[in-house]
């Protein structure tokens, strides 16, 4: 009993030490956000880390934004408004601790509806050139496809929801690992979850998806199984957990700042 009680009491002890040591290890990060045309300030606007209980505060009328507790290290801080098109920054702040960063005046693009499908996807190529692969096979019709535009509609916090929105698609996410896209399969025991093997700009990759803000995202392909997986991307190899027999996701790259 005598432990245990010099046990809690240390801990007590060692929580708020924790919390200051964090809080000198963080910055406040400071700035303003305006539409790209008008320059108008963009009010309302989310402002937030990725990731369960990190940092977030949102936007004043006047745009500003002071975003408080960011870890001291590279970040990345993404910026959200209802009209826009999501925007992300990556920032570098190691040995800026305890001192306000100024980001200054950030513009964001209002979605633009009107412009013409060639016009955007030859914008997404210019930006990525091996989005050519994505639009030919689209054309192709072999898989689910999702466009810039289909992504703006489904306005996803994290890329994993983009895979929860496809039907017969779930995401396994394991205890302290990755979250992982994966199929359905029936098997003798009944109906269970089969690891997706994922592609990033092409290339098998093991990358945790979450890590990849929907910002930068400008199409995504997904194949059920491999029976309708075209023959050029079964011939990539696979990393990690995914198995190419329980489908193929391919995320392409190449729609915001990155």
């Amino acid at each position: 009993m005598r432990i245990r009680f010099a046990a809690l009491i240390l801990f007590a002890l060692a929580a708020p030490v924790s919390r200051a040591v964090a809080q000198e290890r963080s910055v406040i990060l400071i700035g303003t956000l305006v539409d790209s045309v008008s320059r108008r300030p963009v009010a309302k606007a989310d402002v937030y880390l990725p990731g369960e209980g990190e940092p977030r505060t949102g936007t004043d009328a006047d745009g500003r934004f002071r975003l408080k507790a960011v870890p001291a290290e590279e970040v990345i801080v993404l910026m959200r408004r209802i009209g826009y098109a999501p925007r992300a920054i990556r920032l570098n702040l190691s040995g800026r601790e305890k001192k306000p960063v100024e980001l200054g005046t950030m513009a964001l693009n209002g979605i633009v509806v009107g412009l013409d499908t060639i016009t955007i996807e030859t914008r997404m190529v210019q930006r990525n050139p091996r989005l050519a692969e994505f639009y030919r096979r689209k054309q192709m019709g072999m898989g689910t496809y999702l466009t810039r535009h289909d992504i703006f509609q489904r306005n996803p916090l994290r890329s994993t929801d983009l895979v929860r929105t496809i039907p017969g698609l779930t995401v396994g996410c394991q205890q302290l690992g990755n979250c992982v896209p994966a199929s359905f399969r029936k098997t003798a025991a009944g109906e269970v979850t089969c690891p997706m093997r994922v592609l990033i700009d092409g290339v098998p990759s093991a990358m945790e998806l979450d890590l990849i803000p929907p910002a930068w995202i400008a199409g995504v392909e997904i194949y059920k199984g491999i029976a309708f997986t075209p023959l050029e991307l079964q011939m990539r190899g696979t990393v990690g957990e995914g198995n190419a027999g329980c489908g193929t996701l391919v995320i392409w790259l190449g729609a915001d700042d990155y």
